[in-house]
Formats: structure tokens, sequence, C-alpha cells
């Protein structure tokens, strides 16, 4: 690769990043969290969607019915409201230049 596309060189580590990299790497890590968030997403409507017509040989009625179902479905929502709202203020904050003292620049 030519120098032409080289935009820095950096120590092993993150003793030599500046901010230009650590934007990268911030760029990077919120666009692959939503990636990750909208696959969650997706497989969480498919289980919501998948229990409301299976059926088990203990019980007559879809497994949607079932409270154990019930509860680990509820957790699960619960936990995606909490990392789409992290992912959301992380985004947020890091656009606005809110100072998180030393956990990031």
């Amino acid at each position: 690769m030519s120098d032409e596309y080289i935009t820095r060189v950096v120590d092993a580590g993150a003793g030599g990043a500046d901010l230009f990299v650590l934007g990268i790497f911030a760029w990077a890590l919120l666009r692959f969290s939503n990636v990750y968030y909208g696959n969650a997403q997706l497989v969480l409507g498919e289980t919501i969607a998948a229990v409301q017509t299976k059926k088990s040989m203990a019980i007559s009625r879809a497994m949607a019915y079932h409270p154990e179902v019930q509860h680990a479905i509820a957790e699960m929502v619960i936990e995606m409201e909490a990392v789409g709202a992290y992912i959301y203020c992380t985004a947020e904050d890091w656009a606005n230049g809110v100072d998180h003292c030393h956990n990031w620049p």
C-alpha cells in the first residue's frame, strides 16, 4: 500500500492514539452495536411470533401462555429497551462532545 493512503502511524496499544484514531473507533463501535441491536430486535420479534403458535404436549394452549415463557420474553424486552437507550445516549453524548473525564477523549 502506498503512503498516500496511510493517515496515521501510531504505537501499539492506545499509547499513540489521537482524537482522529479514537473517533474512527467510536464511529465503528457505535455502528457495530446498532447492527447487533437490530439483529437482536429481529430475533426477539421472531421469538414472540414463534411462541404464539408453538405447542407442547404438556399444555393444550400455545407456549405464549406458559408463565416462564412470558417471564423469559419479558426479560428479553427489558434488556433490549436498556441496550437501545444506552446506544442512543452514548451516540448522542459523543456527538455533542459531553465530557466524561478519562472514560473517553
